[in-house]
């Protein structure tokens, strides 16, 4: 299904309550109202984000997913098409946001086997959507675990797949960047916040602002750990805008350094002041440190002419939504 978006969305809107206002402007500068955008993965947290951000544009867009399926965002109901390359190609995207990758969490439930040979086919289908004659602009995103061990012993793909693959991708894609027309973004996730999330109590930030609100928060992790946060919305609206750029670029997400018992702190003092924090650190450990160095997160930024956005906001924008 095609859908047109609707330009200039009501500012009372749910939508432009969940995304930041400086991600919804740098966004809207980027896409011509002749655009056609496509995004897939649609009903994961990337996906949903993106769709919101394009309604928000005017320009038309198709999403699609493992599956068709209707998906609610925004109490608006919202078609995603099965991920075809022959519909896809029919559309004529200009612009893809490329989020059609099963996460990390998705290994224990179907083995690593099927999760190997799942994402191999939707990285042949991502070379392919980025080759097409009518793509101008190509975003997808890889992961900070292409650099960052985090616990595993090795990037390997018997060892740990999630990394080995997202490794593959970045270089397929930059290989694809080579003699495409299209401009190749892919920024490396690292840690991320938003309004959209699916399954909050998979994520540090949206699990802590759930138990604050319970009243007590337990902090799990023994050792310390290390973290920068951005929200999603900014890093698709900057990789769209770094988009306009000829070539390819790869760029880590960043955000403040802070540790995870700082931020569990910071979110009771947002939620509810009376929460009460239980953690037992074992100063022994070594230390959860799986951020960038925000060198090249600060330099995006300047490029577009954003500033990082605070801590707090993301909490209290995360949380309005949360449920």
């Amino acid at each position: 299904m095609v859908t047109l978006g609707y330009y200039g969305a009501n500012p009372e809107g749910a939508a432009l309550t969940k995304l930041r206002p400086e991600a919804v402007r740098l966004f809207s500068e980027s896409l011509g109202l002749e655009d056609k955008v496509l995004i897939t993965g649609a009903s994961g947290w990337f996906g949903k984000t993106a769709i919101a951000l394009t309604k928000t544009t005017g320009v038309t867009y198709l999403a699609t997913g493992s599956r068709p399926r209707v998906i609610d965002i925004d109490g608006n109901k919202e078609k995603v098409e099965s991920h075809d390359l022959d519909l896809i190609s029919a559309f004529q995207p200009t612009v893809v946001i490329d989020a059609a990758f099963l996460t990390r969490d998705k290994v224990a439930v179907i083995g690593a086997g099927k999760y190997i040979e799942i994402n191999q086919v939707l990285m042949k289908i991502s070379k392919e959507i980025a080759s097409l004659e009518s793509v101008r602009k190509y975003v997808g995103f890889s992961s900070g675990a292409t650099v960052n061990l985090a616990g595993h012993s090795s990037f390997s793909l018997s060892d740990n797949p999630y990394a080995a693959l997202k490794k593959s991708y970045e270089e397929q894609m930059m290989e694809v960047s080579n003699w495409s027309k299209a401009s190749v973004v892919i920024p490396r996730v690292y840690s991320v916040t938003g309004a959209y999330v699916n399954k909050p109590q998979l994520f540090a930030f949206s699990d802590l602002i759930l138990q604050a609100r319970a009243g007590v928060i337990e902090v799990r992790a023994k050792n310390k750990v290390l973290r920068r946060y951005s929200p999603v919305e900014d890093v698709i609206a900057l990789a769209v805008a770094q988009s306009k750029q000829q070539g390819q670029i790869i760029f880590d997400t960043g955000g403040e350094m802070l540790e995870v018992g700082d931020l569990a702190n910071q979110i009771r003092m947002e939620i509810c002041q009376d929460a009460i924090i239980h953690r037992e650190i074992n100063p022994h450990l070594l230390a959860d440190d799986y951020q960038s160095d925000n060198v090249q997160w600060s330099n995006v930024l300047s490029l577009s002419d954003m500033e990082q956005a605070p801590l707090s906001e993301q909490i209290r924008r995360a949380a309005r939504h949360l449920v």
